[in-house]
């Protein structure tokens, strides 16, 4: 499950199927651009990482921040 919260502080959980796509996910990038989020915990970043694999991004990567949190990074 991937975990988004709306402007309302609502979270919402979403599979990460191909069928759904991610609005942050969502806009075309340009040719070997990054995209890249920061989330607070582990949990979250691997589900963010299961929904970049499930929508076909070949390159991601996942690192540590040092005052904590984690960014994923994804393109292709």
């Amino acid at each position: 499950m991937y975990r988004t919260q709306d402007s309302n502080g609502s979270l919402n959980l979403l599979e990460p199927t191909s069928s759904y796509i991610d609005p942050a996910l969502s806009q075309t990038p340009m040719p070997k651009a990054w995209n890249e989020r920061r989330v607070q915990n582990l949990r979250e970043a691997e589900d963010l990482l299961d929904c970049v694999v499930a929508q076909g991004y070949t390159d991601r990567e996942l690192s540590i921040l040092p005052v904590g949190g984690y960014v994923v990074r994804w393109r292709g």
